[in-house]
């Protein structure tokens, strides 16, 4: 599956400071490369804290089949995101996965899991272009249940994942952070280890106020003109900064232990949650809404094929029965939405959103292994190191052959090759001609790829993201996530001879 750059945008040329400053002048997307489709806003479930509860009652009249044919017959989009509600909510839930799939588009889903029978996941798994399916979950039994108003709901999850795993899905837990829950967070990463998932992806709780509310009123009125309603989980915050921080940093260690993948969506979220607890994100740091330039949430389509920018703002920009999507995403009212976004530092309901991300301004690079030779010497000492070490093995005989080949968008003299086979992995710089093996290109900046290496930042969470582009069949890349703790753990044996 090829993916393309975003028209208008020249990747890896300019800083996302930039690009973010130009669109906050002319308000233009820059290309529609990533969807967020929202199948449905039913569910079988009922969620507190679910954000488009005040949409539900819309939810009654989902487009045929041939809309969704002519709406995506000439738009090339690499991937797409299905949230809800609860997509298997739908009779034709499948069928409209599957012509996704035909068209090439790799699709990541998110479900409850209570829907997922054995015919479903034999049906999943049969496509091409599946990269990964979420499946909500937050905490244990009673706990889940509370959360999801159903005490059968935590069962039938657990259930659901065995399907998805027993079929040979990537299957994530996908687990909000709330009041019920924040002592619970570490038996979520046991669970997930027990159920021998891929990876587990924690979310903070969109908790807003009325005053956020209000104020978010006010702030599309200004840039729209018109009077919208705000929905998302208006509540309260009752636990304390330390007790977040303490369940984090416990989900941490256990994933170390362990060896599960975790994940934190937003980074910033996972690096600084006291930010988040605070509600002091827009005050404290710079940032930017990823539906205004970055995937996933680029941009939204409901089930009646509205097109929105965000699923707690009840407001629709246009549809695509109508209209083009690429002319309803780069009209004049979802300009001038962008360009107040930008322009006045998100919305009083995003200092908690998990779509958030951080403008990267200019700041003192690490020159270190700034030279070609360095980085060919560090190169072949982590391919050494990592032949050495007894966790990789298991992971070849599952993913190999495969070939990683990384190109460095500033760096380009700096490309290499990753070769997995089932004996080892070998190395080497520039480019490598092999049509025979899969191959997934990588395509990031040299300071991004340094701290993938080092564990610091995750290739998949970058990939959503937005800052770190792969090219080849998803489904792969997700099989090869125990790969990242491994070439961290190398990573940290051989740098230290380049930071003296």
């Amino acid at each position: 599956m090829s993916k393309k750059a975003r028209s208008g945008l020249p990747f890896g040329k300019v800083t996302p400071l930039e690009i973010i400053e130009k669109i906050g002048k002319d308000g233009l997307s820059g290309g529609i490369e990533d969807v967020c489709l929202f199948p449905t806003y039913s569910c079988n479930l009922n969620c507190y804290m679910c954000h488009v509860q005040h949409v539900r009652d819309k939810d009654n009249n989902y487009i045929s089949m041939d809309d969704w044919k002519a709406a995506f017959k000439n738009l090339n989009v690499s991937k797409m995101f299905h949230l809800g509600g609860e997509p298997f909510v739908r009779e034709d839930m499948m069928d409209l996965i599957e012509f996704f799939d035909s068209k090439g588009i790799n699709q990541i889903l998110s479900t409850n899991g209570q829907n997922i029978t054995e015919s479903t996941a034999k049906r999943l798994a049969a496509l091409k272009n599946l990269a990964c399916i979420q499946v909500s979950l937050n905490g244990t039994e009673e706990i889940d249940g509370k959360i999801r108003g159903s005490p059968h709901s935590y069962r039938r999850t657990v259930e659901g994942i065995k399907l998805l795993k027993k079929a040979g899905i990537q299957t994530w837990i996908h687990a909000v952070i709330l009041n019920e829950n924040i002592n619970d967070l570490v038996n979520i990463v046991k669970l997930g280890t027990e159920l021998k998932v891929d990876m587990i992806n924690y979310l903070f709780g969109q908790v807003m106020s009325e005053q956020d509310a209000e104020e978010t009123r006010a702030s599309i009125k200004k840039w729209t003109g018109e009077d919208v309603n705000v929905g998302g989980y208006i509540g309260e915050i009752n636990y304390s900064e330390e007790e977040l921080v303490n369940s984090i940093n416990a989900v941490k260690e256990e994933a170390k232990k362990t060896g599960i993948q975790v994940m934190f969506f937003p980074r910033i979220f996972g690096e600084h949650p006291e930010i988040y607890w605070r509600g002091t994100l827009l005050e404290q740091e710079r940032p930017i809404c990823q539906m205004t330039l970055m995937p996933p949430l680029t941009p939204i389509i409901g089930p009646e094929g509205d097109v929105v920018a965000c699923c707690i703002i009840d407001k629709s920009f246009g549809n695509i029965k109508e209209k083009s999507l690429e002319e309803i995403w780069d009209s004049e009212t979802v300009r001038n939405f962008r360009k107040g976004l930008i322009n006045d530092k998100l919305m009083a309901v995003c200092k908690r959103c998990p779509s958030g991300d951080l403008i990267k301004v200019d700041a003192k690079k690490d020159t270190s292994l700034s030279n070609k030779e360095d980085w060919n010497s560090y190169l072949s000492l982590l391919t050494k190191e990592l032949n050495n070490l007894s966790e990789l093995q298991p992971i070849l005989e599952k993913v190999s052959p495969i070939i990683f080949q990384y190109q460095i968008t500033d760096q380009p003299s700096f490309n290499y090759w990753h070769y997995f086979k089932k004996d080892g992995v070998s190395l080497g710089l520039g480019e490598i001609d092999d049509d025979d093996v899969s191959k997934l290109i990588h395509k990031t900046d040299f300071e991004t790829l340094k701290s993938v290496n080092a564990g610091i930042n995750n290739p998949i969470q970058a990939t959503m993201e937005g800052t770190y582009e792969v090219t080849g069949d998803m489904t792969k890349l997700m099989a090869c996530a125990p790969l990242i703790p491994v070439t961290a753990k190398a990573h940290n044996v051989v740098i230290k001879d380049f930071l003296k």
